[in-house]
């Protein structure tokens, strides 16, 4: 059973991709921390624009718009 073996355990036996589980950080959402990103490369914008550009990425990726649904009812208490 190598589900809990650290990725870098996993690489060392030769199996390097695994899904993505990062890490939450209490208080902070996952649109905030995306708002944060964009940020950091020049970019500011408030929440709901954040929304809006997670909305198009989630349409041009052909992703249901149930995560980021998902996200805003985390966001609020609900999830």
């Amino acid at each position: 059973d190598i589900s809990k073996l650290s990725a870098d355990k996993r690489a060392k036996l030769g199996i390097f991709c695994s899904m993505q589980n990062p890490t939450e950080i209490p208080g902070i959402s996952t649109v905030e921390m995306l708002r944060i990103a964009l940020e950091a490369r020049g970019q500011k914008l408030a929440l709901p624009a954040v929304k809006v550009l997670i909305s198009e990425a989630c349409e041009k990726l052909k992703l249901s718009p149930f995560f980021v649904a998902k996200i805003m009812l985390k966001k609020v208490g609900i999830i």
